[in-house]
């Protein structure tokens, strides 16, 4: 669970360009009439707030705007808080430069903007039509010209999504959608949509590529049915799931990301209001892209498809389906070049076979049931963990037939009376399609069942606000949610990550055991980064948004009645660190902390909260000025110029005034008394503040005194006449401060470089890499030469090296450097027999008494001058030997 470190920051609240980002030009007036905000009234969540990296586009009435965060802040840092607001018109002017005003031909209420995976375009939703917005690049919307930039947009379906047909319930970006220029629509009426945007071909976004009733569908017995939603103005035959497949929200089951499950990305999770979960699976564009592992394991899994003789006519015509719809993908990926097999992301096309349309599942059987009555705002599903990367081996084959069970998918269902239901899948949502032909057997499927692990409850519903989910960008486990109250953080990790190591672990001795076991303890962990200060409304509050980077942190971001909310949170190490394990006997490389128990009696510091936000009721117009204009007659507004006289219709119109002005004054007079609660509670704490620094004072003194007692100077004074104790106190007391600001600087840098570096895992040669630097640091400095090792030390040393224990030393670093040192001993030794026991004057002898016998045999001149020679060669030769070996015996002793 995150903790805060700041709430909503001085460049976003009031007064600052980031506040007026999120504020109308003009407050609406104290006494507006409330029944235009009933009759405008959008069900299901807003989200109008969109990111794009640090970018922001957000919706102010109905006018889009955009803005950088990372810029807001700096340029707030560089001298706007230093402003005075004298001259409204250079500030004005001045925030312009950081705001964009982006216009669009829309002219209902907008109830969505969301960004498509690449951040190339911007779906707009209101309540009845969608349109797409071709998005610029940042730096030209960054650029110095101030102006309102006109996009490009395409109505989508312009026959299809308008006001005469059914309100739009979901609509989201297919994550496997080539390009990311695939979007799903849903409508309330259970008619699902796929729609294959092109710029240059403008049918693209009149005409869906896929379109799918799924009430015909959930009563579909063959492939060969028609499916297609029906046109405008037909006549609908009577069904009673119509009441009931009322779609509230629909997302994807997963975003393609390594380790997931393979289905997951491609499963589409529709939840009705009543509470009914289904499943289209797969659900996939005429032309999809995946990951390269993704792929990798979906043809590994068709070689795991077997059949049994005990199954029954039905399972093998499903199993056969998908060993079809697998066989296909295979097939193309056998046709791929080479430089397509090493890209890291394959494209595709849509299998033929056995259907493009899947069999809708579901609804779903939720254990135990839920007995109350709800309807439902939004959904959320978590991946599961895909187990197939433990049986494949490095060429891609499949080591062990046996994959075990799967890690079970999550779904989070968020009702209009605040409570959020966590249920876990039991099983795996794999692809399933209607026979080609309808079975006369009544045999179905088996369903997976969803099971409910907990329900929260958040706080006090409000009437007309619905909540929401958003993803966490750190942990895959963990999801805000926003409601009438605020936004809080579900932190599931706690338990899902035992799970998963249950399930996908090989122990499997009383495995549903402990799996019952930790699902009955599973708690979700919640935490409220984000309160809001003024009860919500039907127009608020907006879905968050979470995003992380290095200038703001992991940063969340909100609005509520035109207000910005927000908080930053700390970032979880293990998100930074967890990739740079090394596995391994040795110690990892991952850095540990344990900060030392600290004494918190004494702090001075409360903590942290949100600042003061003044409410907007304390700067909107009065509504009484103009309430002669709207309600009183123009003959009675005559008539007020004048000497007012006493009548039944003036009487009425300064009672409807007086009702007008008490309910001004009611909300100034609550809004003041807040502040003035505000301004208590401030002076309290200032109190308590000064009691402590007094408290905090006396101890120092304390101590200072008890030590000035025992304190001698050098000339056996007491401390007092000089102030030693003091002195050496204050002193120790600066180097204390100076070293804490220089700790607080390292780890300020430290997070920054992580925050930049990001975690990657080791690749295999960096571990090859590791584990040579190990073998060296063993031979070389792992233990002393000179200690000679026990025969089973060396042979265990050897075979870590990859070595035999029998094999030749000589390659082993150590070894060499023993061997030059035996050698050195040894040439000592001869060197000294030599010069004690052969002297020249002995060779001299022998040489000569050769010489006389050679001599006496009547030998001539020129053979003793030969003779000579020789002599002297052979005395120059030995001379330059024993040279040699002392300069080798010097340079061994300087080795040594």
């Amino acid at each position: 669970m995150p903790g805060t470190l700041r709430y909503t920051p001085s460049w976003l609240s009031r007064p600052s360009p980031g506040f007026d980002l999120f504020s109308p030009k003009t407050q609406p007036p104290l006494a507006q009439d409330q029944t235009k905000q009933k009759d405008t009234k959008l069900f299901g969540p807003t989200r109008t707030i969109a990111r794009r990296g640090t970018e922001v586009f957000v919706v102010v009435g109905n006018e889009l705007r955009w803005s950088d965060l990372v810029l807001l802040k700096e340029q707030w840092d560089e001298g706007y808080n230093e402003k005075n607001g004298d001259n409204e018109q250079d500030d004005n002017n001045e925030s312009q430069s950081t705001t964009r005003i982006l216009k669009v031909p829309i002219s209902r209420p907008i109830k969505q903007l969301i960004i498509s995976p690449n951040g190339d375009y911007l779906a707009i939703v209101t309540s009845h039509t969608i349109h797409i917005a071709v998005l610029p690049d940042s730096s030209h919307l960054a650029s110095d010209d101030t102006l309102p930039l006109k996009l490009k947009t395409f109505h989508v379906g312009p026959t299809t999504h308008v006001l005469e047909r059914s309100p739009i319930a979901s609509a989201v970006w297919h994550p496997l959608g080539a390009n990311g220029v695939c979007l799903v629509t849903i409508t309330v009426d259970a008619v699902v949509r796929l729609w294959e945007f092109d710029k240059d071909n403008r049918w693209s976004f009149e005409a869906p590529a896929l379109a799918v009733d799924l009430i015909k569908l959930v009563n579909g017995s063959s492939s060969d049915q028609d499916f297609s939603p029906s046109k405008y103005g037909a006549n609908k035959t009577f069904s009673p799931d119509a009441f009931e497949m009322e779609v509230a929200s629909a997302c994807f089951g997963g975003s393609a990301t390594e380790g997931e499950d393979s289905w997951a990305a491609m499963t589409l999770w529709i939840a009705m209001r009543e509470g009914d979960v289904y499943a289209l699976s797969p659900f996939l564009p005429s032309k999809w892209t995946a990951p390269r592992s993704m792929i990798a394991r979906l043809s590994a899994s068709a070689s795991c498809i077997s059949s049994s003789s005990c199954e029954t006519n039905h399972s093998q015509q499903t199993r056969n389906q998908l060993r079809m719809w697998l066989s296909d993908i295979t097939s193309q990926q056998s046709q791929f070049t080479s430089e397509e097999l090493l890209s890291d992301v394959y494209t595709l096309q849509r299998p033929l076979r056995p259907s493009p349309i899947s069999k809708l599942q579901g609804p779903f059987a939720i254990s135990p049931d839920m007995d109350d009555i709800f309807e439902v705002t939004d959904l959320y599903a978590i991946a599961s963990i895909d187990n197939m990367d433990a049986a494949m081996s490095e060429d891609g084959e499949i080591e062990d037939e046996d994959l075990g069970p799967a890690s079970a998918s999550l779904l989070c269902l968020s009702t209009s009376d605040n409570k959020i239901h966590i249920l876990a899948s039991i099983g795996t949502v794999e692809g399933r399609w209607l026979p080609a032909r309808k079975l006369h057997s009544d045999e179905a499927d088996e369903e997976v069942e969803l099971l409910l692990l907990e329900t929260l409850t958040l706080g006090q519903a409000a009437d007309g606000v619905s909540p929401s989910f958003t993803a966490d960008t750190q942990t895959q486990h963990s999801v805000f949610v926003t409601y009438s109250g605020g936004v809080s953080h579900l932190d599931l990790s706690s338990w899902t990550t035992k799970l998963a190591d249950e399930l996908l672990g090989d122990d499997e001795a009383g495995l549903a055991f402990r799996v019952d076991t930790l699902l009955d303890t599973a708690s979700a962990t919640v935490s409220q980064p984000i309160t809001f200060s003024t009860p919500a409304n039907s127009y608020s509050p907006v879905t968050c948004i979470a995003l992380t980077d290095s200038d703001l942190g992991f940063f969340v971001l909100t609005t509520n009645s035109n207000q910005p909310y927000a908080a930053t949170l700390e970032e979880p190490l293990s998100t930074t660190f967890g990739a740079m394990s090394i596995s391994g006997p040795e110690p990892t490389l991952l850095l540990e902390y344990n900060p030392p128990e600290l004494d918190t009696s004494m702090d001075t510091f409360p903590d942290a909260r949100a600042t003061y936000q003044p409410p907007q009721v304390l700067y909107a117009p009065s509504g009484l000025p103009s309430f002669l204009d709207t309600h009183a007659h123009p003959r009675i507004r005559r008539t007020l110029a004048d000497e007012l006289r006493l009548s039944p219709a003036v009487l009425q119109l300064m009672l409807d005034a007086h009702r007008v002005l008490s309910s001004e004054t009611h909300r100034l007079g609550l809004a003041v008394a807040e502040l003035f609660r505000r301004c208590e509670r401030l002076q309290e704490e200032f109190r308590e503040q000064l009691r402590r620094v007094r408290e905090c004072r006396d101890r120092i003194d304390t101590v200072v005194e008890e030590g000035a007692d025992d304190y001698q100077n050098m000339h056996g004074e007491p401390a007092e006449a000089d102030g030693g104790a003091r002195e050496a106190v204050e002193m120790r007391l600066e180097k204390v401060v100076e070293r804490q600001g220089t700790l607080e600087e390292r780890h300020a840098e430290i997070r920054r470089k992580i925050a930049k570096a990001g975690g990657r895992p080791v690749s295999e040669k960096e571990d090859q890499w590791i584990t040579e630097i190990r073998v060296m640091e063993r031979m070389i400095g792992g233990k002393e030469l000179d200690t000679p090792t026990s025969d089973e030390e060396q042979d265990t040393a050897k075979e870590d090296d990859g070595m035999s224990p029998s094999g030749d030393n000589d390659a082993l670093p150590h070894a060499r450097f023993d061997q030059v040192r035996h050698l050195q001993k040894q040439l000592v030794n001869q060197a000294q027999d030599v010069e004690q026991n052969s002297s020249p004057s002995a060779e001299q002898e022998d040489f000569s008494a050769s010489l006389r016998s050679s001599t006496r045999g009547g030998g001539s001149a020129q053979r003793r001058r030969e003779a000579q020679t020789e002599i002297e060669m052979l005395l120059e030769r030995q001379t330059a030997l024993l040279e040699a070996t002392r300069e080798k015996i010097g340079r061994l002793a300087g080795l040594g």
